[in-house]
């Protein structure tokens, strides 16, 4: 393996243009991938493989993503602060998010570096897998879109930082579902940050707490239109109890869609309140 030391001799030799061809370019290119990230096998695949470095993702495209201009990897479980071609974060790749997986293409030729570079935003340990969720230091739960589970047949988690929500709410028979830990039981207000186009409010949707197999808590809300679904606004849509410690589970799902669409969801709150509400 290259040292640092030589990658950076060969690379200044390479400019200085007593080399040239596609040892230079593969020197270089080796140099885009920090030596610490560690490659990650469950993301990789034959078009990209995957490389970690804190909240920074480095995707090495293969000969296949190479051909096909386009990579895949599943979906992750944080939000996504930029991307681009490592050295070059304005190029133009499109970032394109399916329930089950993202892909991110581009039209024009790929650069010497052929490594798209993807900073997350607060990643956690496990970028697969979504999170069981702890309580704030006040006993409060932050839900927060990237951290949802997503089933069904369209909905799925947005990462664009203009969306980062929970979207494509079309289908009635989709949801969205969190898992949290309660260390301390109590009363919460619900608040959710949600968006809704003009002329889409007016949908009935719930939210039900369950602990293992039992619902312990159920709260029916109607949602407001807010002139866009990328136009976000907190609500308060009221009030639950959740008396036992442990893990639990909140769905958040349509009962009846009024019109295309259910809402866009940035992020669920229990509020943990001092005293119950009348």
């Amino acid at each position: 393996m290259l040292t640092n030391f030589a990658i950076r001799l060969l690379t200044l030799v390479c400019v200085g243009g007593a080399w040239n061809g596609s040892f230079c370019q593969q020197v270089m290119a080796q140099d885009t991938v920090p030596r610490t990230a560690v490659r990650q096998e469950a993301l990789s695949n034959a078009s990209v493989e995957v490389f970690r470095q804190g909240d920074r993702l480095f995707l090495s495209v293969q000969a296949a993503g190479s051909e096909a201009k386009r990579v895949s990897l599943p979906r992750l479980y944080a939000s996504v602060r930029r991307w681009g071609w490592s050295g070059n974060q304005d190029s133009k790749i499109n970032l394109i998010p399916e329930p089950g997986e993202w892909t991110l293409e581009w039209t024009q030729n790929l650069p010497d570096t052929k490594v798209i570079e993807l900073e997350l935003e607060s990643a956690p340990d496990s970028l697969e897998h979504p999170p069981v969720i702890e309580a704030t230091a006040d006993g409060s739960i932050w839900l927060a879109a990237h951290q949802a589970r997503t089933e069904g047949t369209r909905l799925r988690y947005e990462p664009q930082p203009y969306k980062n929500t929970v979207g494509y709410w079309a289908n009635a028979g989709d949801f969205a579902a969190w898992d949290f830990q309660i260390e301390r039981p109590g009363h919460f207000a619900v608040a959710i940050l949600q968006g809704c186009g003009a002329g889409q409010g007016g949908s009935d949707a719930e939210i039900t707490v369950r602990q293992e197999n039992s619902e312990v808590a159920n709260l029916p809300f109607k949602v407001e239109e807010t002139g866009h679904f990328q136009n976000f606004r907190w609500r308060t849509i009221g009030h639950i109890e959740l008396k036992n410690v442990g893990r639990h589970e909140l769905k958040l799902a349509a009962v009846k869609i009024a019109n295309a669409a259910l809402v866009d969801v940035r992020a669920v709150h229990l509020v943990r309140q001092a005293s119950a509400q009348k």
